[in-house]
C-alpha cells in the first residue's frame, strides 16, 4: 500500500476496518485498468477524502464509501463488450451489496457506492460528497487508462524501431 496514504494516521483511524478486512483485501486478485481495485480505491478513497476536507465535507463518509465503491470480484478483462456494458451499470449495486454485508453504512456512504458511476449506472447523487467521489473516481480512471495507453504506445514504438533497425 502507498506510503503517504498510509502514513495518514487520521485516514487509517476512520477506515481501518475496512482495510483490516479479507473479504475487502481480495480486490487485490482484480485487476482495473492498469492497477489492481484495491490500489485504485485506495487512491479514489483517499484523494476524495482530502478534498472532502478541504472543502469542510463528511470526509469520514466520503474516505469510507471510497474505499468501498468498487468492492465487487470479477474480472473484466475477460468477457464480452455486452457483459462489460452490464457490469459498468450494475457494479455499483454488487459494491453496495457486498460493502453491506459486512459494514454498516448510513445513508450518505450508501448514495456515494451506488451513484459513483452516474449517469451510467441509474442512481442520482443525492450529496456533495456523491458528487465528489464520483468525480474523484472517474479521474482516477482517467489516469489509471492514461498511464496504460502511454506504456502501451512506448511499447509499440520500441518494437516499431527495432523492426526497422532489423530491415535497414
Amino acid at each position: 500500500m502507498n506510503y503517504k496514504i498510509m502514513s495518514d494516521f487520521e485516514y487509517i483511524d476512520i477506515v481501518r476496518d475496512i482495510i483490516n478486512n479479507e473479504e475487502f483485501l481480495k480486490l487485490k486478485f482484480y485487476r482495473h485498468h492498469d492497477n489492481t481495485r484495491l490500489d485504485h480505491c485506495l487512491k479514489v478513497s483517499y484523494n476524495a477524502y482530502k478534498l472532502a476536507k478541504k472543502f469542510n465535507l463528511d470526509y469520514k463518509a466520503v474516505a469510507r464509501a471510497g474505499l468501498l465503491h468498487d468492492f465487487f470480484y470479477g474480472d473484466l478483462r475477460y468477457i464480452n463488450v455486452i457483459e462489460r456494458k452490464y457490469m459498468l451499470n450494475a457494479h455499483p449495486y454488487f459494491a453496495y451489496y457486498n460493502a453491506s454485508k459486512i459494514f454498516k453504512l448510513n445513508e450518505k456512504e450508501k448514495n456515494m457506492i451506488l451513484s459513483h458511476m452516474f449517469p451510467i449506472s441509474y442512481e442520482v447523487p443525492r450529496y456533495k460528497e456523491s458528487i465528489l467521489l464520483d468525480l474523484v473516481d472517474d479521474l482516477e480512471a482517467l489516469k489509471e487508462v492514461g498511464i496504460y495507453i502511454k506504456d502501451r504506445l512506448k511499447h509499440n514504438i520500441n518494437l516499431i524501431l527495432i523492426m526497422l533497425n532489423e530491415v535497414v
